[in-house]
């Protein structure tokens, strides 16, 4: 039970790996599995049906095509942040990159 914890501790930390869209035109042109970090896609391909929680960011605040298109890919958000044009979400891991 204490490897299932840490392992899923592990890609929780990995999939964390902030997808920061407001930036260069050449970060949104990149195909969507290119945004995540090296470890993200491990943990991914390691774990695809399990749930990871992500911070996914946006160029602008995000909307209800939004949060829908989090919710059609098996996810809820947990958290609209303030501050920065985000969430926080729960999603499979396997939809990851489509977000």
């Amino acid at each position: 039970m204490l490897n299932r914890k840490r392992l899923f501790a592990a890609s929780t930390a990995a999939l964390v790996g902030l997808v920061w869209l407001a930036g260069a035109s050449a970060t949104l042109a990149a195909p969507p599995e290119s945004r995540l970090n090296e470890r993200a896609r491990e943990a991914i391909g390691k774990n695809p049906h399990e749930m990871v929680n992500l911070i996914i960011t946006y160029g602008q605040r995000p909307g209800a095509a939004d949060r829908h298109r989090v919710a059609r890919n098996g996810g809820s958000v947990r958290h609209e942040f303030g501050l920065i044009n985000g969430h926080a979400i729960t999603v499979p891991a396997h939809a990851a990159a489509a977000l």
